[in-house]
């Protein structure tokens, strides 16, 4: 009697364990795939090149930091308000 509730739980065990392998294979498989046609091959001629060119760059470039308003942090003292001291 322990014998056949044992082979009906591994059996069991092993269809499951079979059935979550196909599954999450299927997925990856579908991953890939939609990953690789949405990344598309790639053109330099360098293979280890990973460095995207300027040309293809869309979109403005970042202000330079001379540029940004100032902060406490890239002001110079003479531009910020002298701090209120209290009499001792």
């Amino acid at each position: 009697m322990h014998s056949d509730l044992l082979h009906k739980t591994l059996k069991t065990m092993g269809v499951m364990v079979g059935a979550c392998v196909a599954f999450t294979g299927v997925v990856t498989l579908i991953a890939l795939f939609a990953v690789g046609r949405a990344v598309g091959p790639h053109e330099s001629s360098d293979p280890g090149s990973s460095v995207v060119p300027a040309s293809k760059i869309e979109g403005q470039r970042p202000p330079k930091a001379e540029d940004a308003p100032p902060t406490k942090t890239n002001a110079n003292k003479a531009d910020l308000p002298p701090r209120a001291t209290r009499a001792i």
